[in-house]
């Protein structure tokens, strides 16, 4: 059965953003009349103390981190409708951590849809629709920022008020990149620091669904510099391989995507890049 979230988001994301804030001068919130046009709840540009934080919350490795941070500013380009929003209301500085708020429910009981996943009580949010478009938009713009989904750890009022007056909220909060999410409906997850699961309106994800992806990403190789071609590369196949339980199957689709669309080198880097980020470990090649 799901036990309902004890306080509203703006409660939560109002903790984030002073949590946030006190590593940076640069901060903005869209508010309610154009959050539906921005599609973020807050944006920072923040210092490398909380991109260390986010960083090993969210498994990027430090090599990417100056690539992954270096921040846009909102421009038409990434945005629609912006003529629909009084200029001077539209920041003006570059933003490199873009974050929309979730509050989640928790999941007990052998009934819950995704219990099967994690056979013991987890929380879980929806995605809203276009909400995430937008988000999507901002996270495959070029130089990309980090954007992400914040959510809480625990669902009850008692503990928003202690890590509130303990100033620790984004120690008990869960951090999830908007690319994970692509296609799905719902997220679930145990705790602040474990990883997630995505799911669809149907089912769970499959093995296949981010082999397809990866293949499509391989079949514009030649558009894109090698280090570009890795990185994009690296997040599909994280995000599906932190959340496939057959992690023989999916190394073996990385071996069968299209032969020729990138050299062999490059399909080996693709292996290697993959299998470190899943477990966390840095292979050492002896000559």
């Amino acid at each position: 059965m799901p036990l309902e979230c004890q306080f509203e988001e703006d409660a939560f994301q109002q903790q984030i953003d002073i949590a946030i804030g006190k590593t940076t001068n640069i901060s903005t919130t869209g508010g309610r009349r154009t959050e539906n046009i921005l599609g973020y709840d807050a944006a920072f540009y923040v210092n490398k103390d909380l991109r260390f934080l986010l960083d090993q919350r969210l498994y990027v490795r430090p090599s990417r981190v100056n690539r992954r941070w270096i921040g846009i500013t909102v421009n038409d380009k990434v945005w629609t409708d912006l003529d629909k929003i009084p200029g001077f209301k539209i920041p003006p500085f570059k933003l490199n951590l873009f974050i929309q708020s979730k509050v989640p429910r928790k999941m007990v009981g052998h009934v819950a849809p995704e219990w099967d996943k994690w056979k013991e009580p987890y929380f879980r949010f929806d995605v809203r629709h276009p909400q995430h478009e937008i988000m999507m938009r901002i996270n495959d713009a070029p130089n990309p920022p980090l954007v992400c989904y914040a959510a809480p750890a625990f669902n009850d009022a008692a503990t928003l008020w202690r890590v509130t007056q303990a100033g620790d909220v984004l120690d008990h909060s869960h951090f999830v990149r908007v690319g994970k999410l692509k296609g799905h409906e719902r997220y679930t997850y145990l705790n602040a620091t474990s990883i997630g699961i995505g799911h669809s309106e149907a089912e769970d994800i499959e093995n296949e669904r981010w082999s397809e992806i990866l293949r499509s990403r391989l079949e514009i190789a030649e558009e894109k510099t090698l280090e570009e071609l890795l990185n994009s590369a690296l997040e599909n196949i994280t995000n599906a391989v932190t959340g496939s339980t057959d992690i023989e199957t999916s190394f073996k689709a990385i071996l069968a995507a299209t032969p020729g669309a990138i050299s062999e080198i490059e399909r080996t880097l693709y292996i290697i890049d993959a299998f470190e980020s899943y477990f966390r470990i840095k292979l050492m090649i002896l000559g």
